[in-house]
């Protein structure tokens, strides 16, 4: 059985495709850039997913304070809180928990 010619040629050819895939991720991977601090990073990701849990309960407690017609209405609310906190903090919050630091307190706006 004699195997094709696109599948010789993948072969062959497969260590110059890795190579030129990872020669630009290893010249990247040498410049030399903030060092990101594993425990800060953890705390602000175990903070954001504890949010997260935390607003279905705020919508139930407030819906359950709320009339019977406006539960719905109040649930939504909620979560629509959620969402533009969400988008705020791609916005601005990532470079004020990330960012250059301003009298090592806070982060600034500058990236």
């Amino acid at each position: 059985m004699s195997t094709s010619l696109f599948t010789r040629g993948m072969i062959r050819g497969l260590p110059a495709t890795v190579l030129l895939l990872t020669a630009p991720a290893a010249a990247w991977a040498a410049e030399e850039g903030p060092v990101i601090d594993t425990g800060d990073t953890t705390f602000i990701l175990i903070s954001a997913a504890l949010v997260m849990l935390m607003v279905p309960g705020v919508a139930l407690l407030y819906g359950g304070m709320s009339a019977r017609r406006n539960v719905l209405n109040t649930v939504m609310l909620a979560f629509m809180c959620l969402c533009v906190v969400s988008v705020q903090w791609v916005l601005f919050g990532y470079s004020l928990a990330f960012g250059p630091d301003l009298g090592k307190f806070v982060g600034s706006l500058q990236t």
